[in-house]
C-alpha cells in the first residue's frame, strides 16, 4: 500500500474509532442537547481528519519525488559510468576528456596580408590567423622538385572515406579529431620540412583550420604552416592529379 493510501486510511480510520467515544465525554460545552454535543464532536473529529489526511498527501508527494529525483541520479550516474567506460574500450576515435575540442586560443602568429593580397577570408572560412595558400600557388608547390625530395608537404585533413575516395598525390592524412592515429606518420612526414599544406573539402570546411591549430600544438613550426582554402573541391575541379586509396 502506497504512503498516501496509509495516511488516508489511518484518518479515516481515527474519526471512526475516536470520535463516536468522545461524544459521550464532557469536553463539550455545558447546556448543549446531545445532538449538539455531537454535531461538535464530529466536526472536530472530521476537521482533524482533514489535517491528517492532508499531511498525508503532503508526505507521499515528498516521498515521490524524492524516490524520482534518487532514480534520476541513479540514471545519471549510470550513463556516465556507461559513456566513460565505451570511450575507454573504443581507443581509436575516442574523446579525450582533457582536450578542449573548440579552444580559439591556439596562439599562432597573425599574418598580415599586404595590399592586393588574398586576406583568406573571402573563401567562407572562418577568421584564422594562418598564411593562405591560392590555388595557382598549390599548382606550383605540387610541380616544385623540392615536393617531391620531401621538403614540402601536402596534409589532407579529411576522414577516411573522403581521402581513400581521392586525394592529392603524396598527401599525409591526419583527421583532426583523431591526431592520435596518424600521429607517427605525420610527424615522420612533417619533419624537417620547409612547407606544409593544408587542405579540407574546400568551401565552408573548417577542419583545415582545425589541422593547422594541431600541427601548432605538436610543436610544428607555425610559419611553414599553410592553409590551402579552395581545399579539394577546388583541386578537383581543375582536373588536377588524383591518387585513390591509400598512400604507400
Amino acid at each position: 500500500m502506497k504512503g498516501v493510501d496509509r495516511a488516508l486510511l489511518f484518518g479515516q480510520d481515527w474519526v471512526d474509532l475516536f470520535a463516536a467515544p468522545a461524544l459521550n465525554t464532557r469536553a463539550c460545552p455545558r447546556g448543549l442537547k446531545p445532538a449538539a454535543r455531537e454535531s461538535v464532536w464530529l466536526g472536530k473529529a472530521r476537521g482533524l481528519g482533514s489535517l491528517v489526511e492532508r499531511i498525508g498527501k503532503d508526505f507521499g508527494m515528498a516521498v515521490t519525488l524524492k524516490k524520482t529525483m534518487l532514480e534520476l541520479v541513479v540514471l545519471g550516474a549510470l550513463g556516465l559510468l556507461v559513456g566513460f567506460g565505451a570511450n575507454a574500450v573504443r581507443g581509436s576515435g575516442s574523446i579525450k576528456i582533457n582536450k578542449n575540442y573548440f579552444s580559439m586560443s591556439t596562439t599562432v602568429p597573425m599574418f598580415v596580408p599586404v595590399d592586393g593580397e588574398d586576406d583568406g577570408v573571402a573563401s567562407g572560412h572562418a577568421d584564422h590567423p594562418f598564411q593562405t595558400m591560392t590555388f595557382a600557388e598549390v599548382v606550383a608547390l605540387f610541380d616544385d622538385p623540392a615536393t617531391r625530395q620531401g621538403l614540402n608537404v601536402f596534409v589532407d585533413a579529411r576522414n577516411d572515406m573522403h581521402y581513400e575516395d581521392g586525394h592529392i598525390p603524396g598527401a599525409v592524412q591526419c583527421d583532426p579529431f583523431e591526431v592520435e592515429r596518424y600521429l607517427d606518420e605525420l610527424m615522420y612526414a612533417t619533419n624537417g620540412v620547409e612547407k606544409i599544406v593544408v587542405y579540407c573539402g574546400g568551401g565552408d570546411c573548417k577542419d583545415s583550420i582545425f589541422m593547422c591549430r594541431e600541427l601548432v600544438e605538436l610543436g610544428l613550426p607555425s610559419e611553414a604552416i599553410y592553409l590551402f582554402k579552395g581545399g579539394w573541391e577546388e583541386w578537383l575541379d581543375a582536373d588536377m592529379p588524383v591518387a585513390l586509396g591509400r598512400e604507400e
